[in-house]
Formats: structure tokens, C-alpha cells, sequence
């Protein structure tokens, strides 16, 4: 994974860093929320990316930890000398990848070498723009505390364990928890008949399957989140997942009205 001069059939497609970095730049500043959300998802599916510096060098990287809480990241770089001249020196690295088919880049900001589990790796502060377009298309949605949505499941070893819902999607939800139960459900665990709790609004069943694990900060608390997918849901519990979604998103605290029946 070192780093390698940019072919120019590669460099005629993001013409550019600074340019794409500039475009990247452009937009108003978006909900660092959503910039979270979009890196956990990067690091929890260890997606594959690459770093763009000017003169057309490049080398891959994968993202390692989100800190939502201090609006940072680490990320594969920085292990080499060859590596901290090309992200501490460059002045402009653009970070480029695809989340779940769609594209995603951003600038990396503020880059510094850190010790990351017994290694050295990369630290930059969350970006001020993500070029996500179509990011719209499954948005997610972090549920608030007070609304204390909840999900019931069983273990592949039998243990019942009921978990928080941390935020929602129309292909997922995440779950989070301070109890040492999430190391029965590693990476790729099925889970079929959970229950999921959305308040007094309704019940919904579905299998999980588990995609990725992180730690988050919410509300000065520190939780194990694991992300998991929806295997399938029936169009009546997607379009429940919809509407619920776009009104918790879309709709302030005081009248905020969830869908009903699904």
C-alpha cells in the first residue's frame, strides 16, 4: 500500500486534486452528523479508498476509527517517511472512495501522524464537505434518546439481549450498547426475529445481519454501536421506514408527528 505516481488516464478522470478539492469546497458546510454517519459507515465496511496529492501521486488507505464526538478520524497513512511526506507535505490530498456503490470524496483536513494501536497511522479532522450525491437517496437518521426506540434479539448462542436504537436507515439500523453482549454478534452474524420497538408508533419484525462495529459519543456517553443491514422487509415496512425517517428528519421537536400503521 505504498505510494505510486497517478497513471494519466487516471489523472484525465479527477483532472486535478485541487480541483476536485475546490469543487468538493464549494458547497456550504453540511450537518457534521451526517459527515459522521458517512465515515462510520466507510470504516465499519472497510471500504477501500485512495488518497489523491498534487502531481498526480496516490496511494490506498482504508478509514480505522471515527471519533464523532471530537469530529475526527483515523485512517491507514502516515507508516512510512515516503507516506508522511506525501499527506504532511502535499498540502491537498482529496480522499476518494465508493459507500455501497455511490461515489464519496473529500478533502482530508489537518492530516498529523498518531500511535494507533501499536502502529503509526493518520489523523485528520472531519471534512467540511462531503461530495456524496446521492446520499439523499437512503438517508439516515440518528433517533434521540428521549424517543427510546429499542430492539429485542436473540444470539446465535441463545442470549436474549435488548439493545438501543442509535440511528435508522431504509437499509439498516445501528444498535448501541455498554454491555459486553455485542461480542456475540461479530461481523456477519445473522440475526432473524428481532423485534424492533419504535415507542408507542409500532412493532416491527425483521432479520439483521451485522456489518461492522465502532465505538460513538452520545450525549457525553460513550457506546458500542454495531451496524446492521436489513435482509429483507416487506413494501409495507419500507414505506413505514420512509415516512418515519423523513419526519424525524425533516420535522422539528414540537411538531413532529411519526407515521402510524404499516
Amino acid at each position: 500500500m505504498g505510494i505510486s505516481d497517478h497513471t494519466r488516464s487516471s489523472c484525465a478522470v479527477f483532472a486535478t486534486p485541487t480541483e476536485n478539492q475546490q469543487s468538493v469546497q464549494s458547497h456550504p458546510p453540511i450537518d457534521p452528523t451526517r459527515v459522521s454517519l458517512a465515515l462510520q459507515d466507510l470504516a465499519w465496511l472497510k471500504c477501500r479508498g485512495r488518497l489523491y496529492g498534487r502531481c498526480g501521486y496516490s496511494m490506498t488507505t482504508t478509514l480505522l476509527s471515527v471519533n464523532s464526538r471530537a469530529k475526527s478520524y483515523i485512517f491507514e497513512g502516515c507508516r512510512t517517511p515516503a507516506e508522511q511526506d506525501f499527506l504532511l507535505a502535499s498540502g491537498e490530498i482529496l480522499f476518494s472512495a465508493s459507500l455501497r456503490g455511490v461515489p464519496i470524496r473529500f478533502a482530508v483536513r489537518n492530516p498529523h501522524t498518531i500511535r494507533y494501536q501499536g502502529g503509526l497511522a493518520c489523523h485528520a479532522d472531519f471534512p467540511a464537505q462531503l461530495e456524496y450525491v446521492d446520499r439523499r437517496h437512503h438517508p439516515r437518521v440518528l433517533i434521540a434518546p428521549a424517543m427510546n426506540y429499542t430492539c429485542e434479539l436473540q444470539t446465535p448462542g441463545g442470549a436474549l439481549l435488548e439493545l438501543g436504537i442509535d440511528n435508522l436507515s431504509q437499509t439498516g439500523v445501528g444498535l448501541h450498547t455498554t454491555s459486553n453482549g455485542y461480542r456475540e454478534l461479530p461481523t456477519g452474524t445473522t440475526m432473524h426475529d428481532c423485534r424492533l420497538y419504535f415507542g408507542t408508533h409500532g412493532v416491527m419484525d425483521a432479520s439483521l445481519q451485522a456489518v461492522g462495529h465502532g465505538t460513538v459519543q452520545r450525549h457525553q456517553a460513550t457506546f458500542h454501536l454495531i451496524g446492521c443491514t436489513f435482509l429483507s422487509l416487506t413494501s409495507s415496512q419500507r414505506t413505514f421506514i420512509q415516512r418515519l425517517i423523513y419526519q424525524i428528519e425533516f420535522a422539528s421537536d414540537a411538531d413532529w408527528h411519526p407515521p402510524t400503521g404499516y
